[in-house]
């Protein structure tokens, strides 16, 4: 690689001989103040006093005497000002105020880095937002009314805001901007060295006047870097640049520093379209491990993170071929074990809190807690599996201290995270600390693990001075709202030799740097550069009036830091996601089309396709042996229901794993009422209610009287099959009424029936139902085994019913051949009736017709839907005879035929085209 600009800027810097001179140099970076001193100190052959270097932030700032304020403290400042501009009716909570104050806080920033007349912008603002919500001859909503207040105190707030820190000597970033260019004068009086500048892009206007003021009285020399190609082509990432050379007053007499020609330079690019965004940094590993090669070293190679939040993912796809990496962004505190274990004990009390138990946590949340990896090293090895217990006994809240009590959980130090701490903030902070300090004592922990702890640490301490100092983190809820604004904006930083190995950054990490090999990752629109959407109150007229940056500017931005950073690479690899990922668009940056048409001569492109081995799912092979046969043989002994002839039909290899296998489905919470307890729960609670009426003409009075009933014997029986659940809220809730309504229906139908004249009487309830047959080919009796949920009389018709809390077509119980029983699943409710009428017939010495049919309760004005053997629904013939059973009966027999003869069985598995 030719010279880098911070080898050139250190190259004059000892050229002129100004390192023996009284000079601070202002970088963009603190990165870039790394790089320039290792230049410095592979030119320089002698001892020398290096000279101070500054960040722009950290030199403005020397310019004042104001303390930089976090934005957290900010919030708290600007809350205590907003307490006493708007009056306590119309005040919102500090829980709503923290929604909008980060925005208010950035745009006060903004006006004041820009040096933005505050006090007409906000009027006009205010004017504006009038002028937007006016109509004629309407009367303003309340809404709307309290929106105009919220802009119309805006500028009150901005400058009582702006005072009250003054007053403290505390600030804002753009706050000392403003104040340091009020104080511009001073310093230039009283500093006699020189202020050099070198490799800034975008100024805001306070920085544009504290340089031009140093310019023009000899105290500062300026230095681009900016290449040729980008200035006479007046391409965006020249637009900042080009605008201080054309308009700024000290370039009509002084020379521009430095305008390079480094672009020009033959460049190999390759352009690469990855399948998502874990594809990209797959090949940027590739990637380095080829250059490792030739440079094993790496000391002149980026990997630069067009999305910064693939960090992980970066570092895990690295190659054993890196020795040594530096990593100049941080990693974010919220992607580590640690965060999720405190969110985990912010949502259990949450939640707790929502449905007011003050014992108790929700399971989910329990089983999060006790299964986070760090609670799980800090417990005793426990005799008994709670989150089993759990499971088995449907708690949907768990009182740990319960189970502890009744030794159902040992006893340990940190019983205290399963503490509900309601809205007491401090004992819940305390809690979170005491945990920390109990978890760092344990020796197993990395040095990165006690890292985090150090910084969960102080983050807990600074919520706990916040609530101490200010009192205005009411409850929990915004407590955790804070906890999540303080590790959004914590990071781990890595140490390690900076200059050493390969880099991996940011792209705003890479200002004023330069390197031979560069791949860059995530090169999409809406990333790179970022896409439009900005949070902000001002709208897009008024920053351009007044000179405040919008997306235009920020796009040219991001177009320098691209363009700028290429200009000296040599081996350049951008990579992009061809498509969309988690709402990420897969459109290529428009930075590879302008690179394509800079340099059409240099690159190549190619999608990338991700090596992976596909295998053919291998068919199901089942074995035969004497167990398996047993296993066929008990369950004939045990007795075959008609459901599960209907998942035979279904799904036999379904059928194989639960009946044959005994394969379980694993243990869990119904926290809602799942649908096969919702049909157990109504079936129980009309088989109640209905039970006194047996063998007796129901009468009119007889079902009134059961309808004040329904809700007394529907909560027994939702009790007795959803233990230790709760009806009182959510679906549960719904469901629950959702049973009275259709009982209550059912019953009111049948009120109308009997008042037209027509006669009911209950036979019999929840019966069970046995044959025993003998099926040609089986050498063993199969028992067939049901319960009929009702058998009744309607108008001396003998009737078998089943409920159902599904839907029924009337088409699925239209019967016109048989032979479609045992070929089409179709038909399994037709099937399940055939075999209750065939199982009670065969319990019958006197033999007489009789119908089948189901009571839908999603369908109760149709009342019941009778199997059918006529030509139509039209011209129905319902009833049940001898001799239809006996035409039944060949079908049943080839059925179970199927099921118990293993061979068949088995052929049937295995071509199944549900595997």
């Amino acid at each position: 690689m030719k010279k880098s600009f911070l080898n050139q800027f250190a190259n004059y810097l000892i050229d002129n001989d100004l390192l023996s001179q009284e000079v601070k140099i202002i970088l963009p970076s603190k990165r870039a103040i790394i790089f320039l001193k290792q230049e410095l100190l592979n030119l320089i052959d002698k001892s020398a006093f290096l000279p101070q270097f500054f960040s722009i932030e950290a030199f403005t700032q020397n310019l004042t005497d104001l303390k930089l304020l976090d934005a957290i403290h900010l919030q708290f400042e600007l809350f205590e000002v907003y307490k006493t501009i708007i009056p306590l009716k119309n005040q919102d909570s500090f829980e709503k105020f923290i929604e909008w104050a980060p925005i208010v806080l950035q745009d006060f920033n903004d006006l004041d880095s820009y040096l933005a007349d505050a006090d007409k912008l906000l009027n006009n603002l205010s004017a504006l937002k009038r002028l937007e919500n006016w109509f004629p001859n309407q009367e303003p909503t309340d809404l709307s009314i309290n929106y105009l207040k919220f802009f119309e105190t805006l500028n009150l707030l901005y400058k009582k805001f702006y005072q009250k820190l003054i007053d403290k000597q505390q600030a804002y970033q753009g706050l000392i901007y403003r104040e340091a260019v009020n104080n511009l004068s001073i310093y230039i009086n009283n500093f006699n060295g020189k202020l050099l500048f070198a490799g800034f892009n975008a100024l805001n206007k306070a920085e544009e006047i504290i340089i031009q003021e140093l310019l023009a009285h000899e105290k500062a020399e300026l230095f681009w870097d900016i290449d040729q190609t980008f200035i006479n082509a007046n391409h965006p990432a020249s637009k900042f640049i080009n605008h201080y050379k054309s308009t700024w007053s000290y370039y009509q007499q002084k020379p521009f520093n430095w305008i390079s020609s480094e672009f020009e330079n033959l460049k190999s690019i390759s352009i690469i379209g990855a399948s998502k965004q874990v594809a990209q940094l797959k090949i940027a590993g590739e990637l380095i491990d080829e250059i490792a090669k030739t440079s094993p070293k790496l000391n002149t190679t980026a990997l630069v993170l067009g999305d910064e939040r693939l960090l992980n993912v970066a570092l895990e796809s690295l190659p054993k071929s890196v020795e040594n990496v530096n990593i100049t962004m941080g990693y974010a505190l919220q992607n580590t074990p640690l965060a999720s274990l405190f969110i985990n004990l912010f949502k259990a009390n949450l939640t707790a809190l929502k449905f007011e138990k003050s014992n108790a946590f929700y399971y989910k949340d329990f089983e999060a807690i006790w299964n986070h990896p760090y609670i799980l090293k800090s417990l005793p090895k426990q005799k008994n599996d709670i989150i089993s217990f759990i499971k088995k006994n449907n708690f949907d809240f768990v009182d740990y201290h319960n189970f502890v009590l009744t030794k159902l959980i040992d006893a340990s130090n940190i019983d205290f995270v399963f503490e509900n701490t309601g809205n007491n903030l401090i004992p819940f902070i305390e809690n979170c600390i005491k945990l920390i300090n109990i978890l760092k004592e344990d020796s197993s922990f990395s040095e990165l693990e006690k890292e985090q702890l150090y910084r969960f640490y102080n983050l807990f301490l600074e919520l706990d001075s916040l609530e101490k100092d200010y009192h205005y983190i009411a409850d929990l809820k915004t407590l955790y709202h804070f906890y999540l604004n303080l590790l959004r904006n914590e990071k781990l930083f890595f140490r390690g030799e900076p200059l050493n190995g390969l880099q991996i950054m940011g792209l705003l990490e890479t200002r004023a740097l330069d390197f031979e090999n560069l791949i860059i990752t995530s090169v999409n629109e809406g990333i790179l550069p970022a896409a439009k959407s900005s949070q902000s109150f001002l709208p897009f007229e008024i920053k351009k009036t007044y000179g405040l940056p919008t997306y235009e500017e920020r796009d040219c931005i991001y177009a320098y830091h691209f363009f700028r950073l290429l200009q000296r690479a040599k081996n350049i690899y951008l990579i992009y996601n061809t498509e969309v990922d988690d709402f990420v668009a897969s459109e290529k940056s428009r930075y590879i089309s302008q690179l394509e048409l800079l340099k059409p001569k240099e690159f190549t492109s190619k999608i990338a396709i991700s090596n992976i081995e596909s295998k053919m799912l291998q068919p199901i092979e089942i074995v035969v042996n004497n167990t398996i046969k047993n296993r066929f043989e008990t369950l004939a002994l045990e007795g075959l229901s008609p459901s599960a002839i209907g998942q035979f039909l279904k799904n036999p290899i379904d059928f194989y794993y639960s009946k044959i296998l005994q394969i379980k489905d694993l243990e869990s919470i119904d926290e809602n009422i799942a649908l096969n307890t919702f049909g157990t729960i109504i079936h129980d609670s009309l088989c109640n209610l209905y039970t006194p009426l047996l063998n007796t003409p129901i009468t009119k009075a007889h079902l009134e009287n059961s309808i004040k009933n329904i809700d007394q014997i529907l909560k027994a029986n939702t009790y007795k099959s959803y233990q230790n659940g709760s009806i009182e809220f959510g679906k549960n809730k719904l469901y629950f009424e959702m049973a009275k309504h259709y009982i209550n229906k059912l019953f009111q139908h049948e009120i109308k029936l009997i008042d037209k004249g027509h006669k009911i009487k209950i036979i019999a309830l929840e019966t069970k139902l046995l044959a025993t047959i003998n099926v040609e080919g089986i050498p063993y009796p199969i028992n067939l085994k049901g319960i009929a949920d009702r058998i009744d009389s309607f108008d001396g018709k003998l009737r078998i019913i089943d409920y159902k809390t599904g839907t029924v077509e009337l088409q699925q119980l239209k019967i016109k051949d048989f032979k479609v029983l045992g070929e089409n699943e179709k038909y399994a409710k037709a099937l399940q009736l055939l075999i209750y009428a065939y199982l009670y017939d065969n319990t019958q010495v006197e033999k007489q017709p009789f119908e089948a049919g189901i009571i839908s309760f999603k369908k109760l004005n149709n009342y019941i839907f009778k199997l059918n053997f006529g030509k139509d629904n039209l011209n129905p013939d319902n009833e049940l005879t001898q001799a239809r059973l006996n035409e039944f009966e060949p079908i049943l027999h080839d059925l179970l035929r199927a099921i118990f003869n293993t061979k068949s069985f088995i052929e049937k598995i295995e071509n199944n085209e549900h595997y």
